[in-house]
């Protein structure tokens, strides 16, 4: 005998996005910082290519970059796991707007 009772109503699984914007401006911090990773890098290399060689001054700077640039990347890791972690149970917006169309 068949049931006239519904199914459960279950959300969907779903996996919590976080928040996009987060990631995309952790992003662009690490873009920029790279990029003036690369500058100051290219400079040194032009300096140790000439008879001068190596500017303590720059070696300074790309260790301050360098530090920054993995920073941001734990940070930027963190954001991505963050994001890809499932939401708490009760907490997802797909079950309250089910619940809302219920009513």
């Amino acid at each position: 005998m068949k049931s006239k009772l519904a199914p459960a109503a279950t959300a969907p699984e779903t996996k919590a996005a976080g928040d996009a914007q987060d990631v995309a401006v952790a992003f662009d911090e690490f873009m920029r910082s790279f990029e003036a990773f690369r500058q100051a890098n290219d400079e040194r290399l032009a300096q140790i290519e000439t008879v001068v060689g190596e500017d303590v001054v720059t070696t300074e700077k790309m260790n301050r970059i360098s530090a920054a640039l993995d920073n941001q990347k734990q940070l930027l890791d963190q954001l991505v796991v963050k994001g890809k972690r499932p939401a708490p149970y009760g907490t997802s917006p797909v079950l309250a707007v089910s619940e809302h169309k219920r009513a």
